[in-house]
């Protein structure tokens, strides 16, 4: 508070730690991003989660997904997920501001950062993941996405075509309500500027929930689990590819030659040399 120097704490005990005053100083930003900045990023729970989420059920790219459950080690640089910090960020934010919402008005209309179960894999192989809202009055299972300006616009037409992946996740989530024991009228995406001051950019879309498209999500991603269960990281090549944001994905490296190490990107040619046994076959459809 102005003007209150009872507060103001005494930081003359830290003198003796002053072990390079004055030295470097071009050099600040740099070890700051490098040595407090991403060791912390990299330590994040997410970055550290190694069975699959609700939120990648729904991904395009088998391949990536197969690389996912094999355990592959990433290959070429460390990416920093900056976005996705700040993404996280904003995230705890929101519970707070929910819980200051319910708090305000002497209600529990929304419940915030739920563990949820959205089905098995395969049986005996769970799925679980915590979904940012659900709306107990309206039952609606609400995803906030922060978006850049370019993915900001690119959903905000009317009739442009949600992104897949997200659409299922949604669903999933949706599917863990479920069996939770709660009723879902509908899922949707609340998306919000993160390059904006101004909120009103952001846009709200939903769909009826359809508990089969969360079904679908989870077998599709069982089969690839249960073909790299069966033929460990040898089922990786013969795993399809899709554009999946190839350049931030932490398999691709440029010219691979080796599919069971590293991807070379869903647009490179590589002939596939084995085929599945049947009933692998049959299961990644």
């Amino acid at each position: 508070m102005s003007g209150d120097r009872e507060a103001v704490r005494d930081l003359s005990m830290f003198r003796d730690d002053m072990i390079e005053f004055g030295k470097d100083l071009d050099r600040i930003g740099v070890e700051f991003i490098r040595d407090v900045i991403k060791p912390a990023l990299a330590e994040q729970k997410r970055s550290l989660q190694k069975e699959i989420g609700p939120s990648e059920l729904g991904a395009r790219c088998k391949r990536w997904m197969a690389h996912k459950f094999a355990g592959t080690p990433p290959v070429g640089l460390p990416k920093t997920k900056w976005a996705a910090a700040v993404g996280t960020a904003i995230h705890d934010h929101l519970n707070l501001w929910c819980h200051a919402y319910n708090e305000r008005h002497g209600v529990n209309r929304y419940l915030f950062d739920l563990l949820v179960y959205v089905g098995d894999l395969y049986p005996g192989r769970p799925i679980t993941g915590h979904l940012d809202v659900y709306d107990v009055w309206r039952g609606v299972v609400l995803d906030a996405k922060f978006p850049g300006a370019t993915q900001l616009d690119k959903y905000r037409p009317v009739g442009a075509a949600e992104n897949p992946q997200y659409s299922d996740q949604v669903h999933c989530y949706g599917n863990g309500i479920l069996n939770a024991g709660l009723p879902v009228a509908a899922v949707g995406m609340l998306r919000l500027p993160r390059g904006s001051d101004n909120l009103d950019d952001g846009y709200w879309r939903y769909e009826p929930h359809d508990p089969e498209r969360g079904r679908r999500a989870l077998a599709r991603a069982g089969a690839v689990a249960q073909t790299v269960e069966a033929l460990g990281s040898a089922a990786i090549p013969l795993m399809p590819t899709a554009e999946q944001y190839c350049s931030s994905c932490p398999y691709f490296l440029p010219g691979a030659t080796d599919l069971e190490r590293a991807c070379p990107g869903a647009d490179a040619v590589i002939t596939r040399h084995a085929r599945p046994p049947a009933h692998i076959a049959a299961l990644m459809g």
